[in-house]
């Protein structure tokens, strides 16, 4: 079994024409995006770096822990019992967060659960501390007949963030704190772990802040024996941004059935962000390691990296 990657526990296909679309098609992108300029970055704090290494599309193929960050109805998607550890580093907020996290979806057949508690501090130019923490519990389920599986899942997100000096400062009146709940609700459609579409509404319950605005992500995933080909799109759904808030392409090839080699892009065009994203993993049957690390394609000072560590107790 892979742990470093969920679809590497499931077979797929390939064929010397296949791989010719696919180089073909990533090269498009390559180039596209090199094409093009940025400044910025975001990223959901805490995220895996199994995810980072692949742009984060994961709408389509989230599983494990990952799950609880990206879309909640992947965490049935591989019956598996897993614990991680994992630090990130936010350079454009100049920002640490430290995440710990649980899933359990082999208990149970029809039910998997997962948690993730994650700490955040930073000190971003323009508000000067970002500093709290945020806990993530989620619970999927699934119905698979023959070759058709539908995974559906709902996350509950406690975000608590003071940005800017402390409102218990005297004479301080910071609104721009964040101290609330929110909801993710998904959908994966996986047609014989080779093709899956992905859908999941993020932060349904609005939170008037920046840090959560409510979205629609649609991802799409296309398994190709020993890589996987994943594609997201970001609809934002608050109305105080365009249409289409980000787009990227990733990818995530497993050599030897225990390396897993990852590269990605991300498009950002409200922000006018375009990155350049790669890992690394390697996995067994009980431990994954995974580094992620993603670059401005016009600032490489402006970068994010991250590192998990992953256990998994009854794999064996």
């Amino acid at each position: 079994m892979q742990a470093g990657n969920g679809d590497g526990l499931m077979q797929g296909f390939a064929s010397q024409s296949r791989w010719r679309l696919l180089r073909a098609t990533i090269a498009a992108a390559c180039v596209f995006v090199v094409g093009t300029t940025a400044h910025a970055q975001t990223r959901e704090d805490g995220a895996p770096a199994e995810t980072l290494g692949s742009a984060d599309t994961a709408y389509a193929n989230a599983w494990g822990t990952g799950a609880l960050f990206f879309n909640p109805a992947g965490l049935l998607r591989v019956p598996t019992v897993l614990l991680s550890a994992g630090y990130s580093y936010l350079d454009g907020y100049q920002g640490h967060a430290l995440t710990a996290a649980a899933v359990d979806a082999k208990t149970n057949d029809m039910v998997a659960i997962g948690v993730a508690y994650t700490f955040i501090t930073g000190t971003p130019d323009d508000v000067g501390d970002r500093d709290g923490s945020q806990f993530r519990i989620g619970m999927g389920t699934g119905y698979r007949a023959g070759d058709i599986a539908l995974y559906a899942g709902v996350g509950a997100r406690y975000l608590d963030l003071t940005i800017g000096k402390d409102d218990t400062d005297k004479g301080v009146d910071e609104t721009n704190d964040v101290d609330d709940w929110t909801l993710d609700f998904g959908l994966i459609l996986d047609f014989g772990h080779v093709v899956k579409l992905g859908v999941v509404g993020q932060n349904l319950l609005a939170i008037d802040s920046p840090e959560a605005r409510r979205q629609l992500g649609l991802g799409l995933s296309f398994v190709f024996g020993d890589i996987d080909v994943s594609a997201d799109l970001d609809i934002d759904l608050s109305g105080e941004l365009e249409t289409f808030k980000a787009y990227g392409f990733g990818i995530d090839y497993v050599v030897g059935d225990a390396f897993h080699l990852r590269a990605g892009v991300d498009i950002d065009p409200i922000n006018d962000t375009q990155r350049v994203t790669s890992g690394i993993g390697y996995s067994n049957e009980t431990l994954a390691l995974d580094l992620g690390y993603s670059s401005a394609v016009t600032d490489p000072t402006s970068m994010i990296f991250a590192v998990t560590l992953r256990f998994l107790p009854n794999s064996q």
